[in-house]
Protein backbone atom coordinates (compact mmCIF):
# COMPACT_ATOMS: atom_id res chain seq x y z
CA UNK A 1 0.00 0.00 0.00
CA UNK A 2 1.21 3.39 -1.33
CA UNK A 3 1.62 5.70 2.21
CA UNK A 4 -0.79 8.46 1.43
CA UNK A 5 0.39 12.25 2.55
CA UNK A 6 3.87 11.61 2.52
CA UNK A 7 4.37 14.93 0.65
CA UNK A 8 3.50 16.51 4.00
CA UNK A 9 7.04 15.35 5.23
CA UNK A 10 10.17 16.30 4.98
CA UNK A 11 11.33 12.69 5.55
CA UNK A 12 13.80 11.11 3.36
CA UNK A 13 12.08 9.91 1.01
CA UNK A 14 14.88 6.33 0.87
CA UNK A 15 14.68 5.86 4.56
CA UNK A 16 11.67 4.31 6.07
CA UNK A 17 11.16 5.93 8.99
CA UNK A 18 9.53 2.76 11.59
CA UNK A 19 10.63 4.85 14.39
CA UNK A 20 8.27 7.86 14.96
CA UNK A 21 7.87 7.31 18.91
CA UNK A 22 11.43 8.50 19.65
CA UNK A 23 11.37 11.78 18.02
CA UNK A 24 8.42 12.08 15.77
CA UNK A 25 7.71 13.67 12.31
CA UNK A 26 6.14 17.11 12.17
CA UNK A 27 3.98 17.75 8.80
CA UNK A 28 5.03 20.56 6.83
CA UNK A 29 1.62 22.75 6.96
CA UNK A 30 2.97 22.56 10.46
CA UNK A 31 6.69 23.63 10.27
CA UNK A 32 4.95 26.66 8.17
CA UNK A 33 2.74 27.57 11.19
CA UNK A 34 5.99 28.02 12.89
CA UNK A 35 7.77 29.51 10.52
CA UNK A 36 5.40 32.16 10.35
CA UNK A 37 5.51 32.68 14.25
CA UNK A 38 9.26 33.01 13.96
CA UNK A 39 8.51 35.50 10.97
CA UNK A 40 5.88 37.88 13.67
CA UNK A 41 8.65 37.43 16.03
CA UNK A 42 11.70 38.53 14.03
CA UNK A 43 9.64 41.32 12.94
CA UNK A 44 8.70 43.25 15.82
CA UNK A 45 10.25 41.38 18.17
CA UNK A 46 10.44 43.82 21.45
CA UNK A 47 6.21 43.97 20.69
CA UNK A 48 6.15 39.93 20.42
CA UNK A 49 7.89 39.51 23.27
CA UNK A 50 7.08 42.32 25.58
CA UNK A 51 3.52 42.87 24.71
CA UNK A 52 2.31 39.79 22.95
CA UNK A 53 3.65 36.36 23.70
CA UNK A 54 2.23 35.84 27.18
CA UNK A 55 -1.65 35.94 25.76
CA UNK A 56 -0.13 34.41 22.27
CA UNK A 57 0.38 31.34 24.33
CA UNK A 58 -2.86 31.34 26.60
CA UNK A 59 -4.48 31.02 22.85
CA UNK A 60 -2.30 28.74 22.02
CA UNK A 61 -2.47 26.10 24.89
CA UNK A 62 -6.52 26.81 25.37
CA UNK A 63 -7.36 23.93 21.95
CA UNK A 64 -4.60 21.94 23.26
CA UNK A 65 -5.65 21.66 27.01
CA UNK A 66 -9.45 21.14 25.54
CA UNK A 67 -8.24 18.03 23.47
CA UNK A 68 -6.60 16.53 26.24
CA UNK A 69 -9.80 16.86 28.82
CA UNK A 70 -7.85 19.60 31.00
CA UNK A 71 -8.37 22.91 31.99
CA UNK A 72 -6.70 25.87 30.73
CA UNK A 73 -4.84 26.91 34.38
CA UNK A 74 -4.01 23.58 35.25
CA UNK A 75 -2.00 23.61 32.09
CA UNK A 76 1.81 24.90 31.30
CA UNK A 77 4.16 24.56 28.15
CA UNK A 78 7.38 22.80 28.57
CA UNK A 79 9.52 21.88 25.95
CA UNK A 80 9.57 18.13 26.41
CA UNK A 81 8.25 15.36 29.42
CA UNK A 82 11.69 14.98 30.99
CA UNK A 83 12.04 19.54 31.64
CA UNK A 84 8.24 18.67 33.10
CA UNK A 85 9.23 15.62 35.18
CA UNK A 86 12.87 17.40 36.51
CA UNK A 87 9.84 20.53 37.55
CA UNK A 88 8.05 18.09 39.29
CA UNK A 89 11.04 16.29 41.04
CA UNK A 90 12.43 19.94 42.07
CA UNK A 91 8.65 20.90 43.30
CA UNK A 92 8.13 17.71 45.99
CA UNK A 93 9.20 17.92 49.17
CA UNK A 94 11.43 14.67 49.91
CA UNK A 95 14.64 14.30 51.83
CA UNK A 96 16.27 11.57 54.12
CA UNK A 97 13.71 9.22 54.99
CA UNK A 98 11.41 9.18 51.86
CA UNK A 99 10.54 6.70 49.05
CA UNK A 100 9.72 6.99 45.50
CA UNK A 101 8.53 4.10 43.57
CA UNK A 102 8.74 3.30 40.02
CA UNK A 103 8.68 -0.08 38.24
CA UNK A 104 11.39 -1.42 35.12
CA UNK A 105 9.35 -0.10 32.46
CA UNK A 106 9.99 3.49 32.72
CA UNK A 107 11.93 5.33 30.79
CA UNK A 108 15.68 6.04 30.71
CA UNK A 109 16.12 9.59 31.21
CA UNK A 110 13.25 9.08 34.10
CA UNK A 111 15.49 6.43 35.84
CA UNK A 112 18.68 9.13 35.41
CA UNK A 113 16.99 11.66 37.29
CA UNK A 114 15.20 10.33 39.86
CA UNK A 115 18.43 8.77 40.94
CA UNK A 116 20.08 12.30 40.99
CA UNK A 117 17.75 13.85 42.95
CA UNK A 118 17.65 10.64 45.22
CA UNK A 119 21.71 11.36 45.43
CA UNK A 120 21.38 14.82 46.37
CA UNK A 121 18.19 15.31 48.77
CA UNK A 122 18.94 11.56 50.64
CA UNK A 123 15.62 9.67 49.43
CA UNK A 124 15.63 6.11 48.21
CA UNK A 125 14.48 4.86 45.15
CA UNK A 126 12.84 2.05 44.61
CA UNK A 127 11.92 -0.42 41.69
CA UNK A 128 9.13 -2.62 41.43
CA UNK A 129 9.60 -5.48 38.83
CA UNK A 130 6.58 -5.39 36.48
CA UNK A 131 6.14 -8.70 34.39
CA UNK A 132 5.11 -7.47 30.86
CA UNK A 133 1.39 -8.13 30.85
CA UNK A 134 1.46 -8.84 35.01
CA UNK A 135 -0.65 -6.97 37.56
CA UNK A 136 0.98 -3.40 38.06
CA UNK A 137 -0.81 -2.88 41.46
CA UNK A 138 0.33 -5.76 42.48
CA UNK A 139 3.35 -4.70 41.66
CA UNK A 140 3.42 -1.81 43.49
CA UNK A 141 1.87 -2.87 46.49
CA UNK A 142 4.45 -5.58 47.06
CA UNK A 143 7.06 -2.58 47.13
CA UNK A 144 4.90 0.57 48.83
CA UNK A 145 6.33 1.28 52.48
CA UNK A 146 5.06 3.47 54.72
CA UNK A 147 8.12 5.95 53.80
CA UNK A 148 6.55 5.96 49.99
CA UNK A 149 5.97 9.67 49.53
CA UNK A 150 5.63 9.61 45.36
CA UNK A 151 4.93 7.19 42.68
CA UNK A 152 6.19 7.72 38.84
CA UNK A 153 4.84 5.74 36.35
CA UNK A 154 4.25 5.77 32.30
CA UNK A 155 0.96 5.93 30.56
CA UNK A 156 2.85 4.29 27.60
CA UNK A 157 6.02 3.02 28.06
CA UNK A 158 8.67 3.74 25.52
CA UNK A 159 11.45 0.33 25.52
CA UNK A 160 7.92 -2.14 25.88
CA UNK A 161 4.68 -0.26 24.25
CA UNK A 162 2.89 -0.94 26.96
CA UNK A 163 -0.78 0.57 27.99
CA UNK A 164 -0.52 0.92 31.82
CA UNK A 165 -3.66 1.89 34.47
CA UNK A 166 -2.45 5.34 35.06
CA UNK A 167 -6.21 5.81 36.82
CA UNK A 168 -6.31 2.96 38.38
CA UNK A 169 -2.82 3.51 40.25
CA UNK A 170 -3.94 7.54 40.69
CA UNK A 171 -6.32 5.92 42.91
CA UNK A 172 -4.46 3.85 44.78
CA UNK A 173 -1.99 6.22 45.44
CA UNK A 174 -4.48 8.56 46.91
CA UNK A 175 -5.99 5.83 49.47
CA UNK A 176 -2.54 6.16 50.40
CA UNK A 177 -1.39 9.75 50.49
CA UNK A 178 1.17 9.29 47.77
CA UNK A 179 1.54 11.76 44.96
CA UNK A 180 1.14 9.88 41.65
CA UNK A 181 3.49 11.29 38.48
CA UNK A 182 3.02 10.00 35.30
CA UNK A 183 5.14 10.19 32.55
CA UNK A 184 2.63 10.67 29.33
CA UNK A 185 5.56 11.30 26.62
CA UNK A 186 3.48 8.84 24.25
CA UNK A 187 0.16 9.79 25.18
CA UNK A 188 -0.89 12.86 23.43
CA UNK A 189 -2.78 12.15 20.00
CA UNK A 190 -2.07 8.70 20.48
CA UNK A 191 -4.89 7.73 22.73
CA UNK A 192 -7.90 9.35 23.94
CA UNK A 193 -7.26 11.53 27.06
CA UNK A 194 -9.50 13.71 29.77
CA UNK A 195 -6.47 14.67 32.09
CA UNK A 196 -9.10 16.00 34.77
CA UNK A 197 -10.53 12.65 35.04
CA UNK A 198 -7.36 10.67 35.72
CA UNK A 199 -7.22 11.32 39.21
CA UNK A 200 -3.46 11.92 39.09
CA UNK A 201 -1.45 14.66 40.72
CA UNK A 202 0.89 15.72 37.84
CA UNK A 203 0.70 14.49 34.08
CA UNK A 204 3.06 15.33 31.29
CA UNK A 205 2.83 14.67 27.82
CA UNK A 206 4.68 15.47 24.43
CA UNK A 207 3.03 17.25 21.99
CA UNK A 208 5.72 16.51 19.01
CA UNK A 209 5.47 12.99 19.12
CA UNK A 210 1.94 11.81 18.19
CA UNK A 211 -0.14 15.66 18.19
CA UNK A 212 2.00 16.81 15.00
CA UNK A 213 3.57 19.77 16.84
CA UNK A 214 7.09 20.77 16.12
CA UNK A 215 10.14 19.48 18.47
CA UNK A 216 10.39 21.21 21.79
CA UNK A 217 6.96 21.25 22.84
CA UNK A 218 5.07 19.58 24.99
CA UNK A 219 2.40 19.75 28.22
CA UNK A 220 2.85 19.90 31.75
CA UNK A 221 -0.53 19.47 33.87
CA UNK A 222 -0.59 20.26 37.94
CA UNK A 223 -3.94 19.03 39.80
CA UNK A 224 -4.82 22.05 41.56
CA UNK A 225 -4.10 21.07 44.78
CA UNK A 226 -0.49 20.50 44.08
CA UNK A 227 0.30 23.57 42.04
CA UNK A 228 1.31 25.76 45.33
CA UNK A 229 4.44 23.06 45.53
CA UNK A 230 5.40 24.18 42.39
CA UNK A 231 8.74 25.98 42.57
CA UNK A 232 11.21 27.56 40.05
CA UNK A 233 13.49 25.37 38.18
CA UNK A 234 14.78 28.88 36.46
CA UNK A 235 14.56 31.94 38.23
CA UNK A 236 13.51 34.56 35.86
CA UNK A 237 10.92 37.89 35.36
CA UNK A 238 8.00 34.98 35.70
CA UNK A 239 8.80 34.83 39.63
CA UNK A 240 8.51 38.60 40.24
CA UNK A 241 6.86 40.02 37.40
CA UNK A 242 6.63 43.77 36.23
CA UNK A 243 2.80 43.56 35.20
CA UNK A 244 0.16 41.81 36.60
CA UNK A 245 0.27 38.22 35.69
CA UNK A 246 -2.37 36.94 32.80
CA UNK A 247 -1.49 33.48 34.11
CA UNK A 248 -1.34 31.26 37.25
CA UNK A 249 1.64 32.26 39.25
CA UNK A 250 2.92 28.41 38.48
CA UNK A 251 2.47 28.73 34.70
CA UNK A 252 4.63 31.86 34.29
CA UNK A 253 7.17 29.97 36.39
CA UNK A 254 6.98 27.59 33.90
CA UNK A 255 6.87 29.30 30.61
CA UNK A 256 9.13 32.73 31.24
CA UNK A 257 12.39 31.41 31.36
CA UNK A 258 14.05 34.74 29.77
CA UNK A 259 14.45 35.32 25.98
CA UNK A 260 13.98 32.18 24.23
CA UNK A 261 11.88 31.34 20.88
CA UNK A 262 8.41 30.20 21.51
CA UNK A 263 7.38 29.15 17.85
CA UNK A 264 6.79 25.62 18.72
CA UNK A 265 4.46 25.79 21.50
CA UNK A 266 2.66 28.73 19.45
CA UNK A 267 2.61 26.32 16.55
CA UNK A 268 1.39 23.38 18.59
CA UNK A 269 -2.24 24.05 17.69
CA UNK A 270 -1.67 23.30 13.80
CA UNK A 271 -0.38 19.95 14.94
CA UNK A 272 -3.74 18.98 16.50
CA UNK A 273 -5.34 20.48 13.09
CA UNK A 274 -3.43 18.19 11.11
CA UNK A 275 -4.60 15.43 13.62
CA UNK A 276 -8.14 16.01 12.91
CA UNK A 277 -7.95 16.94 9.41
CA UNK A 278 -5.31 14.52 8.02
CA UNK A 279 -4.48 11.77 10.27
CA UNK A 280 -7.60 10.88 12.29
CA UNK A 281 -9.42 9.32 9.33
CA UNK A 282 -6.64 6.96 8.59
CA UNK A 283 -5.90 5.61 12.19
CA UNK A 284 -7.55 2.59 11.53
CA UNK A 285 -6.69 1.58 8.11
CA UNK A 286 -3.33 2.80 8.11
CA UNK A 287 -2.27 2.23 11.40
CA UNK A 288 -4.04 -0.27 13.04
CA UNK A 289 -4.98 -2.62 10.23
CA UNK A 290 -0.83 -2.34 9.33
CA UNK A 291 0.38 -3.00 12.66
CA UNK A 292 -1.73 -5.93 12.77
CA UNK A 293 -0.41 -7.13 9.57
CA UNK A 294 3.07 -6.62 10.59
CA UNK A 295 2.56 -8.93 13.46
CA UNK A 296 1.86 -11.45 11.72
CA UNK A 297 4.76 -11.11 9.48
CA UNK A 298 7.08 -10.62 12.30
CA UNK A 299 5.57 -13.69 14.35
CA UNK A 300 6.40 -15.90 10.78
CA UNK A 301 10.13 -14.93 11.61
CA UNK A 302 9.58 -15.90 14.65
CA UNK A 303 9.77 -12.59 17.00
CA UNK A 304 7.39 -12.52 19.86
CA UNK A 305 4.60 -9.75 20.08
CA UNK A 306 4.59 -8.14 23.36
CA UNK A 307 1.02 -6.96 24.09
CA UNK A 308 -0.38 -3.58 22.24
CA UNK A 309 -3.76 -2.47 23.33
CA UNK A 310 -4.65 -0.80 20.38
CA UNK A 311 -1.40 1.49 20.39
CA UNK A 312 0.22 2.98 16.68
CA UNK A 313 3.21 1.09 18.61
CA UNK A 314 4.53 -2.45 19.20
CA UNK A 315 7.52 -4.01 20.96
CA UNK A 316 8.57 -7.74 19.59
CA UNK A 317 11.05 -9.68 21.70
CA UNK A 318 13.50 -11.09 18.84
CA UNK A 319 14.94 -14.35 20.42
CA UNK A 320 18.45 -14.54 18.40
CA UNK A 321 21.30 -13.95 19.62
CA UNK A 322 22.35 -10.41 18.15
CA UNK A 323 23.81 -7.53 19.46
CA UNK A 324 21.29 -4.82 19.29
CA UNK A 325 23.64 -2.06 17.81
CA UNK A 326 24.72 -4.16 14.86
CA UNK A 327 21.17 -5.35 14.00
CA UNK A 328 20.10 -1.63 14.86
CA UNK A 329 22.90 -0.03 12.01
CA UNK A 330 22.45 -3.40 9.81
CA UNK A 331 18.61 -2.51 9.15
CA UNK A 332 19.39 1.24 8.14
CA UNK A 333 22.65 0.62 6.10
CA UNK A 334 21.67 -2.49 4.37
CA UNK A 335 17.71 -2.00 3.69
CA UNK A 336 17.31 1.72 4.48
CA UNK A 337 14.99 1.98 7.71
CA UNK A 338 14.99 3.44 11.05
CA UNK A 339 13.96 0.48 13.44
CA UNK A 340 15.34 0.51 16.82
CA UNK A 341 17.10 -2.31 18.56
CA UNK A 342 17.65 -2.84 22.15
CA UNK A 343 18.10 -4.86 25.45
CA UNK A 344 15.45 -4.57 28.03
CA UNK A 345 16.50 -6.69 31.10
CA UNK A 346 17.73 -10.18 29.06
CA UNK A 347 15.59 -9.97 26.42
CA UNK A 348 16.45 -8.32 22.87
CA UNK A 349 13.43 -5.76 21.57
CA UNK A 350 12.82 -4.64 17.88
CA UNK A 351 9.88 -1.67 17.74
CA UNK A 352 7.80 -0.45 15.28
CA UNK A 353 5.92 2.44 15.18
CA UNK A 354 2.68 2.85 12.56
CA UNK A 355 2.06 6.47 11.00
CA UNK A 356 -0.26 7.20 8.29
CA UNK A 357 3.14 8.39 6.02
CA UNK A 358 4.67 4.72 6.17
CA UNK A 359 4.81 2.33 3.08
CA UNK A 360 4.50 -0.85 2.59
CA UNK A 361 7.53 -1.15 0.96
CA UNK A 362 9.29 -0.03 3.88
CA UNK A 363 7.83 -2.51 6.16
CA UNK A 364 8.86 -5.59 3.24
CA UNK A 365 12.37 -4.20 3.80
CA UNK A 366 12.26 -3.88 7.68
CA UNK A 367 10.86 -8.01 7.45
CA UNK A 368 13.78 -9.01 5.13
CA UNK A 369 16.37 -7.08 6.99
CA UNK A 370 15.29 -8.76 9.83
CA UNK A 371 14.83 -12.52 8.42
CA UNK A 372 18.49 -11.71 6.74
CA UNK A 373 19.93 -10.99 10.14
CA UNK A 374 18.15 -14.38 11.79
CA UNK A 375 19.96 -16.68 9.10
CA UNK A 376 23.29 -14.95 9.95
CA UNK A 377 22.81 -16.44 13.33
CA UNK A 378 22.50 -19.73 11.48
CA UNK A 379 18.27 -19.63 12.39
CA UNK A 380 16.87 -20.80 9.24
Amino acid sequence: MKARHRRHFLLDPEIGHLNHGSYGATPLPVLRAQWDWQRQMERRTVEFHVRRQDELLRQARAPIAAYLGADLDNTAFVVNTTTAMNWVAHALPLGPGDQVLLNDHEYGAVFRLWRVFARERGFELVTAPHPIGGDLLAALESHVTPRTRAVVVSHITSATAQLLPVAEVGRWASQRGIWSVVDGAHAPGHIPLQLEDLGVDFYMGNLHKWLWAPKGAALLWVAGACQSLMRPLVTSWGVEPMQPLREPAWVAWVQMQATRDPSAFLAAPAGLDYQLRYHQPLVKSYCYGRIQRFTRSMEALGAIPLPCEGLKMRAFEWPFPQDPAALHLKLFQDHRVEMPAYRWGDRLLVRVCMQHYVDDLELQRALQGLSESRVATGFL
